[in-house]
């Protein structure tokens, strides 16, 4: 089976790569979904019976693609965002962190589409490096979305958590011009018009919303 001929969309996902890159990366992709985990070895078993080959070569295949560094991945970045982005070139894009096993973190953009959300960029991390580099290394990951963002024409609203409360965070997104929902803790300091609180001093009914239009927060 030529999975590029098969599976349309992935042909044209790949078109801007190499064609042997785009023959390696559909057929991963094919076996990824076929083994259905994130298992090397899964994955090349499914790798061997796609391509026919013994187990060991399709391993090593499957580890030579991982570490070839000319595949770029922004450029994938970029080709799905031109997909989902649709016509309205517009799109949510949640941000989150989440753990692979024990070693790594791994900060994750992905496009809401209904119920789901599709991941278009990726970066991992060791754990043991994030601690003091945090920070940084979220604010390298969104200047480069930004930059797809740019080049390929979509809009993007950021959906972040709390885990993405800083105040320095919520200058990157205005400093790049982004739209963004951030939510955030509710000892924040705010200051309105008439007085300084806590965001938690402002009740809200279930279902009701205040504008409190631009503020500061926190003096800083």
């Amino acid at each position: 089976m030529n999975p590029l001929q098969h599976y349309p969309i992935l042909a044209s996902l790949l078109r801007p790569f190499r064609r042997s890159q785009q023959k390696t990366c559909a057929a991963l992709v094919v076996a990824l979904c076929q083994a259905s985990q994130a298992s090397s070895f899964a994955i090349a078993g499914q790798l061997s019976c796609l391509t026919a080959v013994q187990l060991g070569s399709a391993l090593t295949r499957l580890y030579r693609f991982l570490r070839n560094e000319r595949f770029d991945n922004w450029l994938l970045t970029e080709q799905l965002l031109r997909l989902l982005g649709g016509r309205k070139q517009q799109v949510l894009l949640a941000l989150d962190w989440t753990a692979w096993q024990d070693r790594f973190s791994v900060l994750t953009a992905s496009v809401c589409t209904g119920t789901r959300s599709v991941p278009v960029a990726v970066s991992a991390c060791h754990k043991r490096s994030l601690a003091r580099s945090q920070n940084l290394w979220e604010e390298a990951f969104l200047r480069l979305a930004v930059d797809r963002l740019r080049a390929t024409e979509v809009c993007a609203v950021w959906l972040c958590d709390r885990g993405f409360h800083r105040v320095r965070w919520l200058e990157r997104l205005l400093e790049l011009r982004q739209q963004f929902v951030v939510r955030l803790h509710r000892d924040v300091t705010v200051h309105l018009p008439e007085r300084t609180c806590l965001l938690k001093s402002l009740t809200l009914a279930p279902g009701q919303r205040i504008d409190l239009g631009l503020v500061e927060l926190r003096a800083d």
